[in-house]
């Protein structure tokens, strides 16, 4: 059965066919229907998120078949129902993967990656901000069971690599959401999502052509965190922080000690990324923001509340492992605080400049093979 209707864009009097081939048996359009109708609100939010649906002369649709899930045909996916997390799914593909298509099949995460996060994106908008937080909770629970495996697909010639849940579904939704974290501005960060739908409107896109996006808006790094850092220890690296911190509180004076280590050290030893510090007090919460780029961390603020509890990373932003909280009286500015050693840029190819090196040092250059 052919179940059609015409759908109007916010703000303008252009309209699309939103066309949907139902099984032709009365109770599956009885309950399909009220999906399929709001698939025009749908499209009309992800149209102002991601820019207008790039193939609206034409149409948006979905033909049932009896497969596992959905596939993401350009204008016309294929569903096994309409069930509107797997709509949405498929319609960020229109995007994500249609629009701009994945580069290789190394990047498939800027396919899948986007598509489930079109799927978060729909939970907090229209279904409720507590069923998006537990989606995303429940995502890096999963990436987090296993310490290693990287977004970017080593082995292409393995499919259930290219197309592993953990991977290049969930670990690349995580590493987006974590993006939207550093940059710190919804409109900054669907203004990047828009310029790279865009500039690469009807090609292919990689995971180094979205960060070279971002640096060509932003610059090469944005509320100090270096976008080569980023894209370089999430898309390319294993593993992920885990993290023990150490709190005092000393009248008004609250100092923090963040330690931390990667999943996989022999990979990334450690990671550079803003973390959210939540302070409960029977008075009143708040919450802290930190750029955290060392193995070892000390930072010093003020606050007038008496401390309760402290915990890391409320709003679920962040892929971390917490390896506890400790209150050590001891903790307080007498802490001598050493600069680690640092190399940037991160990755080099031909060049790189060494940070924070005592004089009289000596350094030796080792090639990891």
């Amino acid at each position: 059965t052919d179940y059609s209707y015409y759908m109007h864009f916010s703000g303008s009097s252009d309209s699309m066919l939103v066309q949907d081939f139902v099984y032709s048996d009365s109770s599956v359009l009885a309950g399909s229907r009220t999906n399929i109708d709001s698939l025009d609100t749908i499209i009309n939010y992800f149209s102002g998120l991601y820019g207008r649906y790039p193939f609206w002369h034409e149409k948006m649709g979905h033909c049932m078949a009896p497969i596992g899930g959905g596939m993401e045909n350009q204008t016309m996916a294929t569903v096994l129902e309409f069930n509107l997390d797997l709509l949405t799914h498929e319609l960020g593909h229109q995007w994500f993967g249609d629009n701009v298509t994945c580069g290789s099949w190394a990047d498939i995460i800027m396919n899948e990656g986007f598509a489930n996060y079109t799927q978060y994106l729909y939970d907090d908008h229209f279904v409720s901000s507590t069923s998006a937080t537990t989606s995303m909770a429940y995502m890096q629970s999963d990436v987090k069971a296993v310490d290693t495996g990287t977004c970017y697909v080593n082995d292409t010639t393995n499919e259930a690599r290219i197309f592993d849940g953990r991977l290049s579904y969930e670990k690349g939704c995580c590493v987006i959401h974590m993006l939207r974290s550093v940059i710190n501005s919804d409109s900054l960060f669907f203004t990047l999502l828009r310029t790279y739908q865009a500039t690469l409107a009807g090609s292919t896109g990689t995971i180094s052509d979205f960060k070279n996006v971002a640096v060509g808006l932003f610059g090469a790094s944005i509320n100090g965190v270096s976008f080569d850092t980023f894209f370089n220890q999430w898309a390319y690296l294993e593993g992920y922080p885990k993290i023990t911190t150490t709190w005092n509180q000393a009248g008004t004076d609250i100092f923090i000690r963040l330690d931390q280590v990667g999943a996989v050290p022999s990979s990334a030893p450690f990671f550079t990324l803003p973390v959210e510090l939540h302070l409960h007090a029977t008075t009143g919460d708040t919450v802290v923001r930190m750029n955290v780029n060392r193995p070892s961390q000390f930072f010093h603020f003020t606050w007038s509340h008496p401390i309760m509890s402290a915990g890391l990373d409320p709003n679920r932003w962040l892929i971390y492992k917490s390896e506890g909280y400790f209150h050590d009286p001891s903790l307080n500015t007498e802490l001598v605080i050493v600069p680690i050693v640092t190399a940037t840029p991160n990755p080099a190819t031909d060049d790189w400049q060494v940070n924070n090196v005592p004089a009289g040092s000596a350094l030796q250059l080792t090639d990891a093979a």
